[in-house]
């Protein structure tokens, strides 16, 4: 009477209620307010005298972590070999990605799950436990998502509890918790262009695949920068598609119903406000830039562009620097030559009559080319000393 579909359970994700590899960083950080820490606390769990029992300290540098009683000594440690009494034979757990914590009731100690490169954990602190959920091995996990992975074995619903992964190498795993197991899905490449959710109605699990009509790989990420900014300046409509699919025995998906609608992917006052936006925004940076220093150029035309083609695979750092380098290049390369020409020569000045040698002096003339007024700063603010004549030949 009534399409299943509606009753589907989906994975969601979880960013909003987890700490990422970004927060965690910030967090042990030295800023204003100092460094903070990530504390797990173990409660008694009474509800009229709520006391905390432990705390679980993270170490970013070993990666583990340091329990402590209410008195402040030290328990143990905690690694992704489980509970362990001395530092040393506490294991890593791997490259932090991010975490999501949750409690079974508001009185109750927290769990964890943590993510690495490659394994997703569940932690239990109260208890001293360690638990792998998923290992990729040599692979790579690349995105999550959970549905009910905090209910207890009590749950009405015991096939809802659930945690859709999928690799970099293109693989497709769903978890469930009652009964746990593993499955992996036989999708296709085509399910690559658009976003997939997995889902479950009570023994049964559904797939959602959704997206636009020509759009690329969510892999080939220079492709997908390309296309969006075509769309971005395009008037015409696109063909968007919703379908969801039911996975047989075999884990392959099976098309249940779907269908397509066509939409402009953006209005024309949308537009016209994203244009005249980016106007502003050129007309400004075109003089903020116009003598940028060379050597962003270079670096940009050297490496720029292969920050679109494995962008998950940089570190934080470097996609700030590529940002950097992508928004200061000279957008008059002419005029940069000369402005740094001109900072060159006016270095050389200065520094003909204080030079030490010959190698020095030619250094802060190349630093000084490199870098434009920056790097005239720089020299002088490193050689600003004055020149003190010989009292009896003047030199």
């Amino acid at each position: 009477e009534k399409p299943p579909y509606k009753y589907i359970e989906w994975a969601q994700n979880q960013r909003r209620n987890s700490i990422d590899s970004r927060q965690m960083k910030q967090a042990y950080g030295i800023r204003v307010e100092f460094s903070r820490s990530v504390i797990v606390p173990v409660l008694s769990g009474d509800k009229d005298r709520n006391n905390i029992l432990e705390r679980w300290r993270y170490e970013p540098m070993t990666d583990t972590f340091t329990g402590f009683d209410i008195d402040s000594y030290g328990i143990g440690f905690m690694g992704s070999n489980g509970f362990v009494e001395s530092a040393d034979d506490a294991k890593p757990f791997g490259k932090f990605v991010n975490i999501t914590a949750w409690s079974r009731t508001p009185f109750s100690s927290p769990f964890l799950l943590w993510q690495t490169g490659k394994k997703l954990y569940q932690i239990d602190f109260e208890s001293r436990k360690v638990e792998i959920v998923f290992d990729a091995g040599d692979d790579k996990i690349g995105h999550t998502t959970f549905h009910n992975w905090h209910v207890s074995s009590e749950y009405d619903k015991p096939g809802s509890p659930m945690i859709y992964i999928s690799t970099k190498s293109r693989k497709h795993y769903l978890l469930t918790k009652y009964p746990r197991q593993q499955i992996e899905l036989n999708i296709s490449e085509e399910f690559d262009k658009g976003g997939i959710d997995i889902g479950v109605y009570q023994d049964e699990i559904f797939l959602k695949h959704h997206g636009t009509k020509g759009e690329p790989s969510s892999f080939d990420i220079k492709a997908r920068k390309k296309w969006f900014q075509e769309l971005m300046n395009d008037s015409r409509d696109i063909t968007r598609y919703f379908d969801v699919y039911k996975l047989d025995q075999d884990a392959t998906p099976v098309l249940i119903d779907g269908f397509q609608w066509r939409a402009p992917f953006r209005t024309k006052k949308q537009r016209q406000q994203s244009q005249n936006r980016e106007l502003f925004m050129e007309r400004v940076k075109k003089y903020q830039t116009s003598i940028s220093p060379i050597l962003y150029k270079l670096a940009r035309d050297r490496i720029i562009d292969r920050r679109w083609q494995e962008p998950k695979y940089h570190s934080e750092i470097a996609r700030t620097f590529f940002e950097l380098i992508d928004f200061l290049h000279p957008t008059h390369f002419v005029l940069s030559c000369i402005f740094s020409a001109v900072m060159v020569v006016l270095a050389g000045v200065h520094g003909w009559s204080r030079r030490r040698g010959w190698g020095e002096y030619v250094f802060w003339l190349v630093f000084v080319a490199a870098f434009n007024v920056a790097g005239l700063l720089a020299y002088i603010s490193l050689k600003h000393t004055v020149v003190i004549r010989c009292s009896g030949c003047g030199k």
